[in-house]
């Protein structure tokens, strides 16, 4: 069979598997007692959808899989035809669901099937079918899943068995056709997943994800969970108290002189070398408001919460108010196998000799990463820039280890939620750090902070980290007039750093990433509304996903 046709067959089946999906993971397939197990099946459709978006199949281009298939013998190429066959067949064979795994069926006329699928769904399951009609004749031989029925569970453990075999499946393609370097199932599905807001979802999905062998994508899910659970608890408290077990008597720091800056020193801890990071706050502000986000903040980063593996944010030992300077301390551990020195910043970084391409591609595909699991959690960090992305040495060769950047200043973090309140810069920020905003919030009366200023502040680092050069060399100015310089600047990017790349950064700078109810206006006024909220996070879950799509993945391209 030539690769063309054989690729068009991939294809057809593909979409075969992602109609027998739909019906169990949307709306109440399963009944309301199982949310466990349609869980299971979302976490297997999202593997399985993963996979076909990697190998084109969402941007009708399948260039990609042909190229990989002529390199691999016609035995993986039979086997990648049985697998997907076998899912389509096990999803789609209604005897087969009822007989072998313990289903039941409710008769439900196929319109209301369908009105139960998102349009986005039905849309993808449509394309391009009237040019193979014949080869979906063939493969609707059997009982059409879609067009009949929804389903009821007879016998769980049976149930469970047939999430196994999807399990399988999944597997064995992952293997035969792998994406890259990427991991099955991790920053991109779990972050998507776990759009919720309620924690008891969440901690079904966490529990699915572990019961799968996803131990990884668990905890970012978790984590998720605990962000949400410690914000809910906080708003209850009436009268603001610290967290006692958070907090660290200043006169218990050793710092040392000649290893501070205004932003963090360093300090002994007993035998510990730890870093303090300096929040300033404005006297007789919103100070109880600080206070209670400062505590939250801790919290979240907190040594004692479990993380995600990899996710290069200090591990919080607690806090501080010296009073006296108007500032907090945040208290941090360091990482193990450095040289005991303040770290060095990308930008203190950017004035010296250029790191390799290879390098300055992993480090810009990191900090997408980071910044797409911190949102992932629940917050904003609001204030992305170069002098917020430090580099440790690498206690060998005594070299900045470049694969390894940790993102801090987290001054004026808070949740990403519509109710959250957000607290002002002080007045004393100077214009370095301000072109690293958007243009809007430079305002007199700024709009307020969302996640799609977070990644408008990446871009810019993106644009700085491809040239190699502190953006304030790029020219002077602010606002809008500064933005149209970084704008012309990414020309200077293709030759450098590749096509790939510099879209990335005209992406991010273009703001086309971010929600489109936060990007309305007056949206503001609309909080409190239910119906708007609900349509806030489904936008939410979007945005995610395509930041996940057409930045991490697009930079995880990126080779030297």
């Amino acid at each position: 069979m030539e690769l063309a046709a054989f690729s068009i067959q991939v294809f057809q089946l593909y979409i075969m598997c992602a109609e027998g999906y739909a019906v169990f993971s949307r709306g109440k397939a399963l009944g309301s007692d199982s949310r466990l197990i349609q869980t299971k099946f979302r976490i297997e459709e999202h593997r399985l959808e993963e996979w076909g978006q990697y190998w084109g199949f969402s941007r009708r281009d399948t260039a990609q899989l042909e190229r990989s298939l002529l390199m691999r013998g016609q035995s993986t190429r039979n086997i990648v035809i049985e697998t997907l066959t076998a899912i389509s067949t096990i999803l789609r064979d209604s005897d087969a669901l009822m007989s072998r795994y313990g289903l039941k069926k409710n008769d439900l006329d196929s319109q209301e099937v369908l009105r139960n699928l998102d349009q986005r769904l039905v849309e993808r399951l449509t394309f391009e079918r009237g040019r193979h009609d014949e080869y979906v004749v063939q493969i609707n031989k059997k009982n059409s899943l879609l067009a009949k029925c929804l389903w009821g569970i007879r016998d769980r453990s049976r149930i469970e068995r047939l999430i196994m075999e999807l399990k399988g499946f999944n597997d064995t393609l992952e293997l035969l056709l792998p994406r890259g370097g990427e991991k099955s199932i991790d920053w991109s599905t779990a972050t998507l997943i776990s759009g919720s807001d309620d924690p008891e979802e969440l901690g079904i999905v966490a529990k699915a994800l572990k019961e799968l062998g996803q131990e990884e994508a668990g905890r970012i899910v978790q984590f998720r969970q605990e962000n949400i659970r410690l914000e809910r608890a906080a708003a209850q408290v009436l009268t603001f108290r610290p967290s006692q077990h958070l907090l660290i008597n200043k006169n218990d720091l050793d710092f040392i002189p000649r290893r501070s800056s205004r932003e963090r020193s360093l300090a002994l801890h007993g035998a510990d070398m730890v870093m303090v990071e300096w929040k300033p706050y404005q006297p007789g502000g919103q100070t109880e408001v600080i206070a209670q986000r400062a505590d939250n903040l801790v919290r979240q980063l907190h040594v004692s919460t479990a993380r995600p593996a990899n996710w290069n944010i200090l591990p919080c030992l607690g806090y501080f108010d010296d009073a006296a300077k108007f500032r907090y301390g945040y208290v941090n551990a360091l990482p193990r196998g450095i040289q005991q020195y303040l770290p060095l910043s990308l930008y203190e970084l950017l004035n010296t000799s250029t790191p390799s391409l290879d390098e300055r591609f992993r480090l810009a595909e990191y900090l997408a990463k980071s910044l797409l699991l911190f949102h992932s959690s629940g917050w904003v960090h609001k204030s992305i820039r170069s002098s917020n992305i430090v580099f440790f040495h690498c206690a060998v060769n005594n070299r900045p280890l470049y694969g390894n950047p940790y993102i801090v200043g987290f001054d004026y973090a808070r949740p990403d939620n519509p109710n959250a309140q957000s607290i002002e810069r002080s007045a004393g920020n100077n214009t370095e750090n301000e072109i690293y905003r958007h243009p809007d919030l430079q305002k007199a009366n700024p709009r307020r902070f969302t996640a799609a200023d977070d990644i408008f502040g990446l871009g810019l680092v993106l644009l700085e980290i491809g040239l190699w050069k502190r953006l304030r060399d790029v020219g002077s100015g602010k606002g809008t007039e500064f933005l149209d310089k970084c704008i012309t600047e990414t020309d200077k990017l293709n030759p450098k750093v590749g096509t790939t790349y510099a879209n990335v950064v005209k992406l991010c700078l273009s703001g086309s990433l971010g929600s489109k109810h936060e990007a309305s206006l007056g949206w503001e006024k609309a909080v409190g509304n239910r119906e708007w909220e609900d349509d806030w996070r489904k936008d939410k879950l979007a945005e995610g996903g395509k930041f996940y799509w057409e930045v991490v993945h697009q930079l995880g391209k990126c080779q030297a």
